[in-house]
Parts: C-alpha cells; sequence; structure tokens
C-alpha cells in the first residue's frame, strides 16, 4: 500500500484532529536516509525506510529483489533507485496492520516468522548522509549481534560514489560476514570451569553455569556447601527461582536408601507428588532421585566418597515462581553442569 502526499497528509490530519493532546505527528523525512539490505536464500532484498508519522523508523513498501547476486552494477544501481524513492516519498501514514500487508516477508521469501528470516538472511544497512557521503554498516544473524565485530567493519565511501562502488562494497560486506559465521560455528566458545576440593581431598571441576540469571553465591556462607549459584529471571525478584550446588548432604547422615532421601525432601518440604529413585551412567555420581512437591521440583545426584562424605550436587526450584517454562529450562541447565563433572584426583 503506497500513499500518495495528498492520502498522507489527509491521514495526519485527521489523526491530530482527533488527538487529545495536540499531538503534533511527523511530516518531513529528514537525512541520514537509510536502507537495508538483505542476503539470503540466492537472492538480495533491498528495502529503503522512511520516517513513520510517530517519529519512528519502519521499512517501506516499495523493495526489489536481486537474483543475481554477484551484480555489483545492479545491486549499487537499485540501491541508489531506493535513496531516491525515500527522497520522493512523504512519511510513512501506514497502520500497523497494513504495514504487514506490505511486508517482503510473506512475498517473495520461504520465511513463516521475522525471527526465521533473522536467522537465515545476513544483512547491512547503507546510509545516505546530505553531504552525499556513505555509510555500509554491515550486521550479522540476529542472535549473533553481540559477536560479530560490526564496528570495526564499518565502511565509509566519499560523497557521491557510484553505484558500482557502493555495490562492490555491500557484496564486500556479506562476503566477509559469511565467512566470519561459518569461521565462528566450527569453534565452539570455551565454557569457564570451577574446580572445588571435597573434605575427602577429592578434586572436582565442572563447566559454570552459563547464561544471564545465573549468579555466583560462593558457599552460601555454609560449611557444608562447597559452591552453589543461584538462579533470578529478573534483578527485581524478591528471591531467586531456583538454586544449584554440590554440598555434603548432611542431612542424609551418608544414608543412601531411596526411603531416606525421600522422607528427608518431605520433613522440609511436605508430602512429595512425583518421586524417582535411580542409579547414574552418565556422570560421576552414582545415584539420582527427582522429587516434586507441591511448589518444589528438586534433583539430587549423589556419591559416596567415603564412609564420613557423602557427595550431592542439588537443583531445587521454586515451582510457584518459575512456571513451567522456567522449570525446564533450569533442568536442562543442570543436567548439562552434572555431565560436565569430572573427578581430578
Amino acid at each position: 500500500m503506497d500513499l500518495n502526499y495528498e492520502e498522507t497528509m489527509l491521514r495526519i490530519n485527521e489523526y491530530e484532529a482527533n488527538e487529545p493532546l495536540n499531538y503534533k505527528y511527523c511530516r518531513e523525512i529528514q537525512y541520514p536516509y537509510r536502507i537495508h539490505v538483505y542476503s539470503g536464500e540466492e537472492q538480495i532484498i533491498i528495502v529503503p525506510l522512511t520516517t513513520a508519522i510517530g517519529w519512528y523508523s519502519v521499512e517501506m513498501a516499495w523493495y526489489r529483489c536481486i537474483t543475481d547476486m554477484m551484480n555489483v552494477d545492479l545491486i549499487g544501481k537499485t540501491i541508489l533507485e531506493a535513496f531516491k524513492y525515500i527522497k520522493e516519498s512523504p512519511v510513512d501514514a501506514r497502520t500497523a496492520e497494513e504495514r504487514a500487508a506490505d511486508s517482503y516477508l510473506k512475498c517473495v521469501t520461504s520465511c513463516k516468522s521475522y525471527k526465521a528470516f533473522e536467522k537465515k538472511y545476513l544483512f547491512c544497512t547503507v546510509i545516505c548522509y546530505e553531504d552525499g557521503r556513505y555509510l555500509i554498516y554491515p550486521g550479522g544473524h540476529n542472535e549473533r549481534k553481540s559477536v560479530y565485530p560490526e564496528e570495526e567493519n564499518k565502511i565509509n565511501l566519499p560523497a557521491n560514489s557510484c553505484g558500482k562502488l557502493i555495490g562492490q562494497t555491500v557484496i564486500k560486506s556479506f562476503a566477509e560476514m559469511k565467512s566470519f559465521y561459518e569461521n565462528y560455528k566450527s569453534v565452539k566458545p570455551e565454557i569457564p570451569r570451577f574446580e572445588f576440593e571435597t573434605l575427602s581431598d577429592m578434586k572436582i571441576s565442572f563447566e559454570i553455569p552459563q547464561g544471564d540469571g545465573y549468579t555466583d553465591e560462593e558457599d552460601y556462607s555454609s560449611s557444608e556447601i562447597y559452591q552453589g549459584y543461584s538462579y533470578s529471571e529478573s534483578e527485581e525478584d524478591d528471591e531467586p527461582v531456583g538454586h544449584i550446588y554440590f554440598s555434603i548432604a548432611a542431612e542424609l547422615n551418608c544414608d543412601l536408601s531411596s526411603e531416606n532421601v525421600l522422607n528427608v525432601f518431605e520433613e522440609e518440604y511436605g508430602a512429595a507428588t512425583q518421586y524417582e529413585y535411580i542409579e547414574c551412567e552418565h556422570s560421576i555420581f552414582k545415584y539420582r532421585a527427582e522429587i516434586i512437591g507441591k511448589n518444589i521440583h528438586r534433583i539430587l545426584y549423589l556419591r559416596q566418597i567415603d564412609e564420613n562424605e557423602l557427595l550431592s550436587c542439588e537443583l531445587t526450584v521454586n515451582t510457584k515462581k518459575s512456571g513451567k517454562r522456567l522449570d525446564k529450562k533450569l533442568n536442562k541447565d543442570f543436567e548439562s553442569l552434572v555431565k560436565s563433572c569430572k573427578l581430578i584426583s
């Protein structure tokens, strides 16, 4: 839906007439002009940006697809055409529904959602300043934005650069981004490990829980705990949703029987609604207990080190606060931590 100038101004006047707070809408596109260029699925999509009447930036209904992905002349010429279109167009007065109907996403890609689109396509922004200078601002996959060194790869072009130079620069940016991500995928980032020594002089190492939300609680100020981590979904939470820690498990009194593990849980948290106790085969631990109570989900991995020390690795989740999604995430993180455990000596 491509609104002409008269229809755009009519809409703005109607919005302002019905605005109780005398809000003034944007009526003019100002420099710098911006264009999004996407590369994926054997095509390049060029989409100019404009300013909506609410003063924010949106992609225009006008877009072009290029399947000859190495044709630098055509790519550069189309980018210059897009800048000309921005200059000659009014601000965007479309509704959110109208913008969604205009989206290239449904028309020229196989993606069902914008999230899927971001995973399949690389992108860069081409910026044109009022003095005619250009800036090619490369970007990456959405989930890797913090990984790709965008600042280091910005490219400035002199005023009134020709379309061929712009096209060459865009192709170069995409090639460098593609190479970067291919190399990034082949190298798994090293996860930091932590070591602790038990009272029985056994050393154990494990991978530290990764991701936002985890806080290193050290020994929780308890002589029975070797190392622990709490998890909060938000800094505003009054108390953590979950806890992971290694401990002596003094409350079990070195009794590894299934009945004792369940009784100790029920003495502290009340009756269990689900209970499973099995032998382990995939970790340094010998037994695994999973207990679900009214508002608690607890998983214990246990190993008898000697006659006086029972080592426990435990996850406790407050299911009343966590919900199913977060409970599942913490369980997954915990199982990864357990599998990473190694005996050093």
